[in-house]
């Protein structure tokens, strides 16, 4: 993962930004705190929205099956996602769409699902914790009450260990919250980034 946090970095040196407010979810957010780590000087403030800094082996483990997966059927891939990135709320309300879904992701490419399970690998690598107190810009870490996937606990473990870190919970979704919440996602973020003094 730490080749994603250098790539933003690159991305940003083409772009000719010197340093920017780094907003992530799920892996994104990973790769946002990587970023954070290891170039602190373009890192002006963190957003991780489901975010973890390690993983466990329930967290692995659906990881692993999410790659297994991928590699073998696609319909069988997407619907082992479903109940860990969605709340049941959102699965209920939005069978037809869900369902489109799955239609659309069996069409992607071979190549799709092989770059999701590098992915997956790169992830099972994670193991940051130890590290967070080096982290020094402002950071607002946003947890789904409802993740069943990266639950409450790594957002409360990554509060804890990263100075001045705030940590705030949006009631009533699943791990997808930007796609269930995307409201609330914005709002928050935005009112966080302006409290903020460049």
């Amino acid at each position: 993962m730490d080749s994603h946090a250098d790539e933003l970095c690159r991305l940003l040196d083409a772009c000719e930004v010197d340093a920017g407010s780094v907003i992530g979810t799920s892996y994104g957010a990973e790769v946002g705190l990587l970023f954070a780590l290891r170039h602190p000087d373009r890192c002006r403030s963190l957003v991780m929205i489901d975010g973890v800094s390690e993983s466990d082996a329930v967290l692995k483990t659906a990881v692993e099956s999410w790659k297994a997966a991928a590699l073998s059927d696609a319909r069988v891939f997407y619907r082992t996602l479903i109940p860990w990135n969605y709340s049941a709320r959102y699965i209920t309300e939005n069978k037809q769409m869900l369902a489109e879904r799955e239609d659309a992701v069996a069409g992607l490419p071979r190549e799709y699902f092989e770059g999701f399970a590098r992915l997956c690998d790169a992830f099972l690598g994670l193991d940051v914790t130890d590290e967070l107190s080096r982290i020094k810009c402002p950071t607002l870490i946003l947890v789904a009450e409802n993740d069943i996937l990266k639950t409450r606990a790594y957002s409360q473990r990554m509060k804890d260990n990263i100075p001045g870190a705030e940590l705030e919970v949006i009631p009533g979704a699943g791990h997808a919250v930007v796609i269930e919440n995307p409201e609330a996602c914005a709002e928050r973020t935005q009112a966080f980034l302006d409290r903020l003094d460049y």
